[in-house]
C-alpha cells in the first residue's frame, strides 16, 4: 500500500492546521502528491519538468472551480517566490488560498489511485442495506428534487447536504463556499454595481420660473 513521503500530511492533519501559510503549504504538498502519482508521465510545455499548475490543468474536470485552484496555486508561489514590485499578501486572501487547495484536495480524491487516496485520508463509507421492496422505489416529484438540483429524484430516505456558508447579502445558505460566492456574484453584484452608478451620476439642478413665466401659465392653465 503506497504510504505518504516524508512532509505530507493527510486531508485531516491539513484542515487541523491553524497557522493559514502552514496550511497553504501543506495543502500544496498534499495536492501535488495526489496528482503526481495520478499523472505520472506527464510532461510540461517545451519539455520541461510539469509544475503543479500543469497538472492541475491537465486535471481541470476533477475540480468544482478549476479558477480557485489556480489563484490559491498563485498565491502559495507568491509565499514562496516573491518578485519585486509585488503588493504584500493581506490575511484573508492567504486564509481563502488554503481553504481552496484544501477542497482541491477534497475534489480531487475520489478521481486518485485508490491507495493514493487511501494514504492521503479518504475514507470508505459503508453504505446502508435497502429493504428489498424499496432498493429500487423513488419518490418523484417537486420536493424530492436533487441536491445538486439536476432534478433527478432522490432515494427514499436520502437526506440532503447541509447548508454551511451563507450569503452576505441575503442570508441565504449554501453547500459548498463556490456555490455561494457564485450565487453573491449573480444575484448581488450587478445591483450593487447600478447603485454605485446612480449615486456617482450627477443630479441636474430644478430650474425654477420667473415670476412672469409662473403668471401665464397661471392665466392660461398651463
Amino acid at each position: 500500500m503506497p504510504t505518504l513521503p516524508p512532509g505530507v500530511k493527510t486531508l485531516a492533519q491539513v484542515r487541523k492546521q491553524a497557522d493559514p501559510i502552514t496550511r497553504v503549504h501543506e495543502a500544496k504538498r498534499l495536492l501535488e502528491f495526489l496528482l503526481v502519482e495520478s499523472l505520472p508521465d506527464l510532461e510540461g510545455p517545451d519539455g520541461r519538468d510539469p509544475f503543479l499548475s500543469d497538472y492541475a490543468r491537465a486535471r481541470e474536470s476533477c475540480f468544482s472551480s478549476i479558477r480557485d485552484v489556480m489563484w490559491a496555486i498563485g498565491v502559495r508561489n507568491r509565499l514562496d517566490h516573491p518578485k519585486r514590485g509585488d503588493e504584500p499578501l493581506r490575511p484573508e486572501e492567504i486564509e481563502r488560498a488554503g481553504e481552496h487547495l484544501v477542497r482541491a484536495v477534497e475534489d480531487f480524491l475520489p478521481h486518485a489511485p485508490d491507495g493514493v487516496a487511501t494514504a492521503a485520508g479518504r475514507q470508505h463509507k459503508s453504505k446502508p442495506k435497502a429493504a428489498p421492496n424499496q432498493a429500487a422505489r423513488t419518490r418523484t416529484g417537486a420536493g424530492n428534487k436533487a441536491p445538486d438540483g439536476s432534478g433527478a429524484a432522490m432515494p427514499r430516505g436520502a437526506t440532503r447536504p447541509e447548508a454551511t456558508f451563507r450569503c452576505p447579502s441575503c442570508k441565504r445558505k449554501f453547500a459548498t463556499l463556490a456555490a455561494q460566492q457564485q450565487h453573491t456574484h449573480d444575484a448581488h453584484a450587478r445591483k450593487r454595481r447600478s447603485k454605485r452608478r446612480a449615486a456617482a451620476k450627477p443630479k441636474r439642478p430644478r430650474r425654477r420660473k420667473g415670476v412672469l413665466a409662473r403668471l401665464v401659465g397661471w392665466v392660461f392653465g398651463k
